[in-house]
């Protein structure tokens, strides 16, 4: 069943850089927003260099069901919501999580749950193990992430306990936020768990950083569409709720370690319990 399963992720992903006014596309193609870049959920890796990633190998197996073509575009993250929301895309995907803030603007498709983790040093010198050991210290975060409420937030209690505020390095790519911890600017980066935990397994070969303590502020990510359309999302949720009964959703979680975070259904707009 196995061979079966990812033989169906042979859909064709199709990756085009594009300006943010949408272009033509045929009727049965879904155009999807990403912030490529975030492992293990979009990257792209290889020689050539080819998008991957467990979002991208669900996207294609939602596409599949939906029996629509999947054009993956890749945009900053920054303005990924609103993009999402004016219909620039179908839909957005790209390790997002879903806060009841954003819902205000657009809705979620949730399929997989993951918290915020912290990158240190091997050994972690610092002895960091939460954002209250932060105090005082040099920390990038990504802006426009859920990250950067939690640094922010974190900074402000720290002054109000007369221990130093967290000296923040906001940073307009999540590239340029690891180059300061790698280049010695700081002393961590945060970022959601799954993608923290693939960058201590693959950055300097694995050897050099680690994950310091456990996950925390866990919610979950979602599939972003505009309110606008309720009829796409509720196609999405079908869509989503067949890959995860036939077994594709269980084999993609299996291959990119995202087991801890696994989902059995298809919920909307559910990470205000989580918060």
């Amino acid at each position: 069943m196995s061979k079966r399963i990812l033989s169906m992720l042979g859909v064709a992903v199709l990756v085009c850089f594009m300006a943010t006014a949408r272009p033509v596309e045929a009727a049965d193609t879904l155009l999807v927003g990403s912030d490529v870049g975030i492992p293990p959920g979009e990257f792209y890796a290889g020689h050539p260099r080819r998008l991957m990633g467990f979002d991208v190998d669900l996207i294609a197996a939602i596409g599949a069901k939906m029996h629509r073509r999947v054009t993956i575009v890749p945009h900053p993250f920054k303005t990924l919501l609103p993009a999402v929301a004016s219909g620039a895309f179908d839909l957005g995907m790209s390790s997002i999580t879903d806060t009841t803030v954003r819902e205000r603007s657009v809705d979620f498709v949730d399929y997989l749950i993951a918290g915020t983790g912290m990158l240190v040093k091997s050994g972690n010198p610092q002895r960091l193990f939460s954002l209250s050991s932060l105090c005082g210290k040099a920390v990038p975060y990504e802006i426009r992430t859920i990250q950067e409420s939690y640094v922010r937030g974190a900074s402000q209690q720290c002054t109000r306990l007369h221990l130093g505020a967290i000296d923040t390095l906001p940073s307009v790519t999540m590239n340029q936020a690891i180059a300061k911890l790698t280049s010695g600017q700081a002393v961590t980066f945060i970022r959601d768990y799954p993608t923290v935990a693939y960058l201590a397994r693959t950055l300097g070969n694995g050897r050099s950083y680690q994950v310091a303590a456990r996950q925390f502020f866990v919610q979950p990510f979602g599939i972003v569409v505009s309110k606008r359309n309720p009829a796409l999302r509720d196609d999405v949720q079908h869509a989503l709720a067949a890959v995860i009964a036939d077994g594709t959703y269980d084999a993609l979680i299996q291959k990119w370690g995202l087991e801890q975070g696994a989902m059995r259904s298809a919920p909307i707009n559910v990470g205000g319990l989580f918060e």
